[in-house]
């Protein structure tokens, strides 16, 4: 029994090295440009697999308002706006000439100044959660965005400029594009596993393997491979020291 139990941990490790290796590269991706989802169907399922927010912006490829918001203003890191997308939102464009699927959320507009921008809950799709129509100021158009990103795992974080954003619980960190890693001041590279909340957080460590942790209880922490519960050393780096209330003893990364 112990033998399996053994196999069992270390093909478990295995498959984590290949989960890792496999989103290693889109850390490489970081700096490229937002992904678009074009199908309202897609775009519905991934925010509801991710638990995101849907961004639509509905207009025309060769509509220069539309280009604006889509390829300026959504790709900036002063404000933050490009860090809140990736953390937070499917981005969907609908092209209005080869597509009616945001028609649904036109209601009420008459003639109208592209582009049309909505917020969505995937989970009540049939409605926006606000809409506006034209474009909208960086500054503005940040704070909306904001207002629908509560549910991610950092909601409430400070945005230090730069990508960088601190949260008062857990310290300076900067996501890396919309990979789900991040890199925190402190403990490095972290995956931030999809659907996280402020009290439901899943990290995976390279060097600690996955951790689960909440907005309250840390700097406590559940390691999975071990059922060990550890208290991080707060400022602690290079090593970063753990008690590992397991095992009454102090470990080092």
């Amino acid at each position: 029994m112990k033998c399996a139990t053994v196999a069992s941990v270390s093909r478990m490790r295995v498959w984590l090295c290949i989960l890792v290796l496999m989103l290693l590269p889109s850390l490489s991706d970081a700096s490229a440009p937002l992904f678009w989802q074009t199908s309202r169907a897609t775009a519905i399922a991934l925010a509801q697999a991710q638990g995101k927010t849907i961004l639509l912006i509905s207009g025309r490829p060769t509509c220069g308002n539309c280009s604006y918001m889509k390829g300026t203003v959504c790709e900036l890191s002063s404000p933050n706006i490009r860090g809140v997308i990736d953390q937070s939102y499917v981005p969907w464009f609908c092209d209005i000439d080869t597509s009616s699927e945001s028609s649904i959320y036109m209601g009420g507009l008459g003639s109208y100044t592209l582009p049309m921008i909505c917020c969505i809950d995937p989970d009540d799709a049939a409605n926006y959660l606000d809409r506006t129509t034209n474009v909208q100021e960086p500054a503005t158009f940040y704070n909306r965005l904001l207002s629908h990103a509560g549910s991610g795992w950092d909601a409430g974080f400070q945005d230090l400029g730069g990508g960088w954003r601190r949260l008062s619980w857990f310290g300076d960190f900067c996501p890396m594009g919309g990979s789900g890693w991040i890199w925190h001041n402190a403990h490095g590279f972290l995956y931030v596993a999809p659907g996280a909340t402020p009290q439901n957080i899943w990290f995976y460590s390279q060097s600690m393997g996955w951790l689960w942790t909440t907005s309250t209880t840390y700097p406590f922490l559940y390691r999975a491979s071990d059922g060990a519960w550890l208290w991080y050393l707060s400022g602690s780096t290079s090593p970063r020291w753990f008690y590992n209330y397991k095992t009454s003893a102090w470990e080092q990364h």
